[in-house]
């Protein structure tokens, strides 16, 4: 699978933060995450429970329809 960009977010004490990330699998982007995080001092992980969100945009994929398709099907 090609790497996709995903945003990781992670709620503390201190509010929600994010990063953006190219990965292969969920959890290659939370291991980046993590290790980003890790560098902002105000980002407080602290469990292994800890929670962190992860949202994946895939590349756009376009389509052309001829509109007597449409019609056909309509």
């Amino acid at each position: 699978m090609p790497a996709s960009r995903c945003r990781v977010s992670y709620t503390d004490s201190e509010g929600s933060h994010s990063v953006e990330v190219h990965a292969e699998t969920l959890y290659e982007a939370v291991a980046m995450a993590v290790a980003e995080f890790k560098q902002d001092q105000t980002v407080h992980i602290r469990r292994s429970r800890d929670e962190l969100t992860v949202a994946v945009f895939r590349p756009p994929v376009e389509h052309k329809i001829k509109l007597a398709q449409v019609e056909k099907w309509a």
